[in-house]
């Protein structure tokens, strides 16, 4: 018996509609969960990158401190108008120039400004700095600005002279590790800071320079809460734009025309009700005999038994608006005993408050008076020396 096989013709079905549309929407799905994740994960490799500059950044800082007669963690502000030639003074020619690394090649990669507002001093009309105690003309500095006079140089010339040999940087450093603390002038057993007196306060002519190891060993503040530099923040809106593109003779662009550029470091001491700086005006007492528990150095480093009360309740804290949450709303910060932390801006206004008073976003940034700068992590007072001494003289 034979078996025939039979061909059965059996008809092809397609997707539905309502199918495909099910599939579609999956798709959709994962990829809303997917991309978020890459840009998370994105986002922190590129902070670990920034993390990792600012430790190495540090480990140059503490062989700086064995080579310098002083004990000096770098030789001032990165600042040609208030240090001197950024090619020889400040920390980014300290690193550059004792070959520990070019932080030019190690800028914050999340960091949408990729320079410093320093620049337009060069290229410029900015005269920002001149007055405060420093080198009032570049051409008294030293280094090859001995031949050039500030606003007179061409982006091309920035290009070639500095960013192409590494002097070059998106970070910032603290009024503490550029200016430590202010000069005092002394009358009657009081102690005090004053403009017109000490001179200007982030110049060198009111400051006591670059922070020196010393001044850390022997602070009562503990070094894992003194924030030496960070992330940087958008400049202010006079020096912010580039004010020439920034090339070199290779063809390398480094910076736009018009580009967002960034703060050089903090603006030292400030009074809390309303963000003043301490270098615009008035006299700010230090520390008082007669009356040692209502002044700075009563406020932060009382007598022994008397709790401190900087913390959020003090006149007068750190500026720390140029630390930048450029990490997604974070900031990385490093410290003296070379750990960083990692501060989220909490409410989005783009800054981070150790405790000033909330106001005006439109002259003082802060939207609320929300600590996002722990006092238990961060020193946010003024003075990293002790001043307060039981007797008002030693002298019989």
């Amino acid at each position: 018996m034979t078996i025939r096989r039979m061909n059965v013709k059996r008809g092809r079905r397609g997707f539905t509609l309502v199918e495909i549309m099910v599939v579609m929407t999956i798709i959709a799905i994962l990829i809303s969960i997917l991309v978020p994740a890459v840009g998370y994960v994105r986002e922190t490799a590129r902070g670990s990158q920034c993390r990792a500059s600012l430790r190495q950044y540090f480990i140059g800082f503490t062989g700086i401190a064995d080579k310098t007669k002083e004990g000096r963690l770098s030789s001032g502000a990165w600042d040609g108008r208030r240090d001197g030639c950024m090619d020889t003074i400040g920390w980014v020619a300290d690193l550059v120039n004792s070959k520990v690394c070019k932080p030019q090649e190690l800028l914050c990669p999340t960091n949408p400004a990729k320079g410093t507002e320093k620049y337009n001093d060069l290229i410029g009309t900015s005269t920002a700095g001149a007055s405060e105690g420093g080198p009032t003309n570049l051409v008294n500095g030293v280094g090859y600005c001995l031949t050039k006079n500030p606003g007179t140089w061409t982006g091309r010339e920035v290009g070639n002279l500095l960013l192409a040999k590494g002097y070059g940087t998106n970070h910032m450093t603290t009024w503490f590790m550029s200016r430590t603390a202010p000069k005092v002038a002394a009358s009657g057993g009081v102690l005090t800071y004053s403009v017109g007196t000490n001179g200007k306060l982030k110049g060198l002519g009111g400051s006591l320079g670059a922070l020196t190891r010393r001044t850390l060993d022997t602070s009562p503040v503990s070094a894992n809460t003194v924030p030496l530099m960070g992330d940087s923040n958008l400049g202010d809106i006079a020096d912010r734009p580039a004010e020439a593109t920034i090339d070199d003779d290779n063809g390398v662009v480094y910076i736009q025309q018009g580009e967002t550029l960034v703060e050089s470091f903090s603006d030292g001491p400030a009074v809390r009700t309303s963000v003043s700086s301490w270098q615009t005006a008035g006299s700010h007492t230090l520390f008082d005999p007669t009356n040692p528990l209502l002044h700075v150095s009563g406020e932060e480093q009382p007598p022994a038994g008397t709790a401190p009360k900087w913390n959020n309740l003090a006149s007068n804290l750190q500026d720390y608006r140029d630390f930048g949450p450029v990490h997604a709303g974070s900031s990385n910060v490093m410290f003296a005993d070379g750990s960083v932390k990692t501060f989220n801006d909490q409410n989005g206004d783009s800054f981070l408050n150790p405790g000033f008073d909330g106001g005006s976003a439109a002259t003082r940034g802060y939207t609320d008076n929300l600590v996002e700068l722990p006092a238990a992590e961060i020193f946010s007072g003024i003075l990293l020396q002790k001043f307060y001494h039981p007797k008002q003289t030693l002298d019989p």
